[in-house]
């Protein structure tokens, strides 16, 4: 009972911790609108003059501009088509399907040098946090400049962590927490796509958020470490951030693993027990639902019931009872496949180099992991278990949104980069289980 009653709390925690977010993101939202449109109308224009927007939806690969130009234009269409009042934008943006043109952003360089098209369309899927910070930064950045910014925020963030988690090794605290917590951040910064996805208006932000996170937890772990109640409430904090910034491409995948398998490192060692991270998974999971459940709520009160019913087929568009999933035509085998032909955006034209290191990954992984859940140690076999259940929370969501997972291959296969980082660290930890044994017998 008093695991359930622990649980209940957390998920409270995590509703009022969502429902504040979410209420301060509609204000800013709200805050965001009118805010310089010809000179944001201006600056798309000379990113399309300049080559820094393209007439394709997509650049594999393209470290300069970002893979993903679709997401970069259909969040600049937001930011410049504001056409309804604010009441209806500050809960949703307009966006135009194109008609009569090839793609998404040769619409949006139509819209902005001939003007916008007949009608309009709410977007009502997501909550859209990424559009609210280009309204801002576009008038005084431009597109260039904010695609910069967040490349320089993540290179700057990363370079923190590793260095954060270097100083603690190298003055002996809690080695072993703040050992996984480097290989995580080496993982993250040459496996996740950086230089291809770090710049792009949608994934960055998004990106930011997850290694804020993470970075939050190494500074915890290269200091006395978090208590129950701090852990509880920063995972309800950053579920509600995911949701308010997530396209659903692979945020709450690695958020739930970051909270299952990174936070126990960052815990006071008396606090490193199971439930507590599962109590910090709840309150994730309470906030993200939270800020999801009063998005659709607002679209109700200002659109009707029609947004609330096309998100319901959309999701069982993504997941795997949709036409594409795994439960109606393609199997397991389809989406692994699909996940194998995302391989390159861990690493931007070197498919074959991230593949290896996935497959070194799982094989380190599964040897660390036989040794440390046979431990005698019982905070060894607990970061364990951890660890193992990290990963099977990400491949249990690429299965079961499978229909997202297939449809959006080269965004959803950067969650391996945890797989990576997940299991270089269980090696790691194993190792530095074993060495002093080792040591020992080659002295005798």
């Amino acid at each position: 009972m008093a695991s359930w009653g622990a649980a209940g709390r957390a998920a409270l925690i995590g509703i009022v911790t969502g429902a504040l977010l979410f209420g301060l993101f509609y204000l800013i939202n709200l805050g965001s609108l009118n805010r310089d449109l010809p000179l944001a109308q201006a600056e798309v224009r000379s990113a399309f003059a300049t080559g820094v927007l393209q007439d394709k939806d997509f650049l594999p690969s393209d470290v300069a501009r970002g893979w993903n130009q679709y997401n970069d234009c259909l969040i600049l269409w937001q930011v410049v088509d504001q056409r309804a009042s604010a009441s209806e934008l500050a809960v949703s943006p307009l966006k135009q399907t194109p008609e009569g043109q090839s793609n998404y952003c040769v619409a949006l360089r139509t819209f902005v040098t001939q003007g916008p098209p007949q009608g309009r369309t709410f977007y009502h899927r997501y909550i859209h946090g990424h559009t609210m910070l280009a309204r801002y930064l576009l008038p005084v950045f431009g597109v260039a400049g904010i695609r910069e910014l967040y490349r320089s925020v993540l290179a700057v963030i990363v370079a923190c962590g590793v260095g954060v988690a270097l100083t603690a090794i190298a003055r002996r605290r809690r080695v072993a927490e703040n050992l996984v917590f480097l290989i995580l951040f080496l993982a993250f910064g040459r496996f996740f796509g950086l230089e291809s996805f770090g710049q792009s208006l949608g994934h960055g932000p998004s990106d930011i958020v997850q290694l804020s996170y993470l970075l939050y937890l190494g500074v915890a772990a290269a200091r006395e470490g978090i208590g129950r109640r701090t852990a509880i409430i920063s995972a309800a904090v950053f579920g509600g951030m995911v949701a308010i910034f997530e396209f659903l491409t692979g945020g709450l995948h690695l958020g739930a693993a970051t909270v299952i398998g990174a936070l126990p490192f960052a815990m006071r060692s008396e606090d490193q027990q199971a439930p507590v991270w599962l109590n910090a998974l709840v309150a994730f999971c309470a906030a993200a639902v939270t800020c999801f459940t009063l998005k659709y709520a607002l679209a109700v009160a200002m659109f009707g019931a029609d947004p609330v019913l096309g998100a319901l087929v959309e999701l069982r568009l993504f997941s795997g009872l949709g036409a594409g999933g795994v439960l109606q035509g393609r199997g397991l085998t389809d989406t692994a496949e699909r996940l194998i032909s995302g391989l390159s955006g861990l690493a931007a034209g070197m498919t074959l180099f991230a593949g290896s290191m996935v497959f070194v990954s799982i094989a380190g992984g599964a040897w660390g992991a036989s040794r440390l859940l046979r431990s005698a140690n019982l905070q060894s076999r607990r970061r364990a278990a951890a660890l193992l259940l990290s990963n099977a929370a990400i491949w249990l969501l690429l299965i079961l949104l499978s229909g997202h997972t297939i449809t959006h291959f080269f965004v959803m296969g950067r969650t391996l980069a945890w797989t990576i980082g997940s299991g270089f660290a269980l090696f790691a930890l194993a190792a530095l289980e074993e060495y002093p044994v080792r040591q020992k017998d080659r002295q005798e």
